[in-house]
């Protein structure tokens, strides 16, 4: 959801289709415009090989039928289904947002399993984008992107801070 107004930016001049696990608590069908095609991809966050695989075939089906010039991804398990998808699809453009990493408070094993799938969603996008300096420093230092390789747009932040909410108060900033 917090995309909406990219979304819809975007909606204003390219085809726009959204593939993602619908929530309808967040009502993403009325915030949308017309202009973009939404699509339904029942997949959890936690690894479920069997739920994993069904929606990997269909997200090659989607991609497949509906050619996508562009594929962008942003959350761990979005991105690694939909970086293999789009690349055996033969994708122009594959664009993973890297955010957090679920790895870094993790250990042992799994640790070093969900580290090689961010090292692998790399190595098949086209383009990787992360919001700040210093997360692009860190992925670097850990080895999961090539130094020179990851962008940050503009001054970093993903979506920008509302000012409306966030404004500098200097009495409050003293006493903290």
């Amino acid at each position: 959801c917090f995309l909406i107004n990219h979304v819809n930016n975007f909606s204003k001049h390219y085809d726009v289709t959204i593939i993602t696990k619908i929530n309808k608590e967040h009502k993403l069908e009325e915030k949308i415009n017309n202009d973009c095609k939404l699509i339904n991809l029942n997949f959890s966050r936690d690894i479920n090989l069997s739920s994993d695989l069904i929606s990997l075939f269909y997200l090659i089906y989607l991609i497949f039928i509906n050619k996508f010039y562009c594929v962008l991804t942003f959350t761990p398990k979005g991105g690694f289904l939909g970086m293999i998808a789009s690349f055996l699809c033969r994708t122009k453009f594959r664009i993973h947002w890297f955010g957090g990493q679920v790895w870094v408070n993790r250990k042992g094993l799994i640790k070093n399993i969900l580290k090689f799938f961010d090292k692998f969603i790399f190595l098949l996008s086209t383009q990787a984008l992360t919001e700040c300096e210093s997360q692009k420093i860190f992925l670097q230092n850990e080895n999961i992107v090539k130094p020179g390789y990851l962008n940050v747009l503009g001054s970093g932040s993903i979506c920008g801070v509302d000012e409306k909410i966030f404004r500098p108060n200097k009495n409050l900033k003293s006493k903290i």
